[in-house]
């Protein structure tokens, strides 16, 4: 069973859903996590607040409970944004506040360990990824770094079967529509979406499907 964790519900599965056999928790609505031995993997999604706002969003302290739970089991894991940033958080690397900020398609540049990663087979080692965030990451002490670009260098890393990037790539169109909507965006961010949305549910469908079929318990 694929377990997605939604955080907001601003921020939905989008492609990550696309998939046969998931459970949505609804994190963000105190919907109760499985049992981690029913779990085959597991995907949380980001949202608008930030990675230490549990005072103001007290789930937040059951979804990293869940994640260090997720990890210690072994089980593939996939944070998306903030998804990426409590698990940097919780593997002990800096989170930093409304540094590297990046909004819209940006370009992410795979690293050798990137371009070897079962995550990223079938990418181009230069890959369009839609951003959204303020807050970034450092990479894990004794992860390897699999995507950076000039903007953030953390874009992506892997510690053993857990993963976190930085990027958004469940997005469709009528969520960065939603996304613009509810915070605001530029016409040429939405424009230069749409003209490029059927390659990146492509190109990102790819990395969901490499998720969930080849990365493997250790």
């Amino acid at each position: 069973m694929v377990v997605i964790v939604q955080n907001d519900p601003r921020v939905p599965t989008g492609i990550a859903g696309l998939q046969q056999n998931v459970q949505l928790v609804q994190a963000f609505a105190a919907q109760p996590f499985p049992d981690i031995a029913t779990i085959d993997s597991v995907v949380i999604l980001g949202g608008y607040m930030s990675f230490d706002a549990d005072a103001v969003y007290s789930y937040l302290h059951d979804v990293k409970r869940f994640m260090g739970k997720v990890l210690d089991a072994q089980i593939p894991m996939l944070g998306i944004c903030l998804g990426a940033q409590m698990l940097a958080d919780i593997l002990g690397a800096p989170v930093h506040r409304d540094r590297s900020e990046e909004q819209g398609l940006q370009v992410i540049n795979l690293t050798e360990d990137g371009a070897s990663d079962p995550l990223f087979a079938g990418s181009p080692t230069a890959l369009a990824a839609f951003q959204w965030h303020h807050d970034s990451f450092d990479v894990p002490r004794g992860a390897r770094h699999l995507a950076f670009n000039e903007q953030c260098p953390g874009q992506a890393f892997r510690y053993d079967n857990a993963y976190g990037v930085q990027f958004h790539p469940e997005v469709t169109g009528g969520i960065v529509e939603n996304w613009c909507r509810h915070s605001g965006c530029s016409d040429e961010l939405m424009a230069e979406f749409s003209a490029k949305e059927a390659t990146h549910v492509s190109e990102h469908t790819r990395l969901f499907e490499n998720f969930y079929g080849n990365v493997r318990r250790s």
